[in-house]
Order: structure tokens, then C-alpha cells, then sequence
């Protein structure tokens, strides 16, 4: 996927990559409305989360990604999923196979984070404790959970990546920001095993994350409004998709997809919002 030089600026702080937001504030794909809401998967039992893209409090309404409970069929498991349908500005999207000229620049300053399993019941995902932060157009987003799906969920140009990683971020006001990482099959990739390890391991597995060791070499990324990809399909989240995918082996892919295989929102309609290009430089902080 192309990348490209770059241009303006932005600011993230703590960046851990490592993650698809807060649905309610749940986040376990992606799909978020208000802290307490977020992208694109459910807690578990007893959980409430800001895992994925999405998330939701053990009162909502049970969805699938097939079946009855389909994303067809989600705004009318609740009057609280209207925007499932009805809104205008939805995640996840075709993206461009040509990268729009860089208008944004990114910085990030990312270590290890400590990272502890949360599956969401709807994706592999991990609760980050503390560290990151990435400081976006005035606000400081903390990073909250990282978690898989598979296959991806947006698209590039038309062609499906095995996979995509939501590390999902909210500021103080509940606004969400989401870093997307593609996933294509390949090596196997030593940085990324803890993660696998802890997102698809044993309730209460803990690891620590090197998040610089993570990210791909480049960061270019598309950077567009959207929306959480799991219900409440709550918009207003901002999403930066790195260009480069990473390469994980087909067993780490695998571990990711088990427990949660085929948990990915088709692609919306991008009707007339615009995807712009970024790049970003990254400093480590330990």
C-alpha cells in the first residue's frame, strides 16, 4: 500500500499500538458513542469495557455478525442502534488505493504499555492500564484497548487484508480516535506475540506491549470521520489507518480469528465525506 512524504501537523503522545473505541463507551471493534460506548464489540459477562471500536454495557441488546442478529438487522434490535442505518458518516469504508496528497503529520511518543486480556465477546481484545496518549487537533486521546478483527474491516481499493487492529483512544469528553493497522499473512512476528498471547489467552492474561516494536516502518495513513463499527455505530470517530500493513504469520492470525472468527462490519458508503493522507514521525519513551 503506497505511502508518501508529508505535510501539517498533529500531535500523539504515547501512541500505543497495539485495535475498533468505546460503544457506549464499550470498545471491543470499533464502534463508540461517549465514553461508555464504543466500537465494535460487547463486553464480556460482567464487563464493561472500551474495547475495539465498539463496546456496549450488558443491557444492550444481544448482536451477531450474522445471522438474525446481523448488521442488517442491528438498528432494529434497538432504537439505540438507529445510526446503524440511518447515518451518514459510517465505519469502516473502502479506502483509496492511492494515498491523497499528506495533509496531516503525526507525531508519536509510544513505549511499552501494560496490557491485560478483555475479551469483549465480540473480538480478541486487550485493556491497555495507562501510558498512552495521542494528542490530536487540541485534545489528548488516552489509549484505552486494542483488539482484532478478521478478516479487516476496511477495505483498500477493493481488496480485503487478513486482518485489522483497532487501538482504540477517548479524551475526557467521550470523543474517540481509532488507529487502525492492516494485517496481512506472512512471517510471523515476534513483536506482536504478546498480544496474540494475551487478547486470545486465558481471562485475566497479562503482558506488557512493546508498541514501538509494532507499528510498521512507515506511518503514512488515511486519516477520515467515521463512525464506531459495532453498535451504537455511534459517528463522530476519528480514524487515522496506517498505509503499511504488518505481516502476522497465519497461526498468529488464527489465534486472533479462533475464539471470534469473521467479526468484521462491511463497507459503508463514503458519501460526501473526504479521506485525506498523513504521515507521522514516532519517538520511544522509554
Amino acid at each position: 500500500m503506497p505511502t508518501q512524504s508529508s505535510p501539517p501537523s498533529i500531535t500523539v503522545r504515547g501512541l500505543a499500538a497495539g485495535l475498533a473505541l468505546v460503544a457506549g463507551l464499550a470498545v471491543s471493534s470499533c464502534t463508540a458513542p461517549p465514553l461508555g460506548a464504543e466500537p465494535d464489540s460487547e463486553p464480556a459477562a460482567g464487563r464493561s469495557s472500551v474495547a475495539g471500536d465498539d463496546g456496549a454495557h450488558d443491557d444492550t441488546p444481544h448482536w451477531s455478525y450474522d445471522g438474525a442478529g446481523g448488521p442488517d438487522a442491528w438498528a432494529d434490535l434497538s432504537s439505540d442502534f438507529a445510526a446503524c442505518s440511518t447515518g451518514l458518516a459510517q465505519s469502516p469504508i473502502d479506502l483509496p488505493a492511492t494515498m491523497p496528497d499528506l495533509r496531516d503529520v503525526v507525531h508519536l511518543d509510544v513505549g511499552v504499555a501494560e496490557a491485560e486480556e478483555a475479551d469483549s465477546g465480540h473480538a480478541a481484545q486487550v485493556d491497555i492500564d495507562d501510558g498512552s496518549t495521542v494528542a490530536y487537533l487540541g485534545h489528548d486521546y488516552v489509549l484505552k484497548q486494542i483488539h482484532a478483527h478478521t478478516p479487516a474491516e476496511h477495505t483498500v481499493g477493493g481488496v480485503v487484508p487478513a486482518a485489522e487492529i483497532h487501538l482504540v483512544h477517548a479524551d475526557d469528553d467521550g470523543g474517540l480516535l481509532v488507529l487502525g493497522v492492516l494485517v496481512d499473512e506472512g512471517a510471523h512476528d515476534d513483536a506482536w506475540q504478546p498480544f496474540v498471547d494475551t487478547a486470545a489467552g486465558a481471562e485475566g492474561a497479562v503482558a506488557d506491549l512493546d508498541l514501538p516494536a509494532m507499528l510498521p516502518a512507515s506511518l503514512a495513513h488515511w486519516s477520515y470521520d467515521g463512525s464506531l463499527t459495532t453498535p451504537p455505530c455511534t459517528e463522530g470517530v476519528r480514524w487515522l489507518v496506517l498505509a503499511t500493513p504488518l505481516e502476522l504469520s497465519a497461526e498468529q492470525i488464527g489465534a486472533l480469528g479462533a475464539a471470534h472468527a469473521h467479526n468484521s462490519r462491511g463497507v459503508q458508503p463514503l458519501r460526501d465525506r473526504t479521506v485525506v493522507g498523513g504521515d507521522a514521525t514516532i519517538t520511544r519513551t522509554d
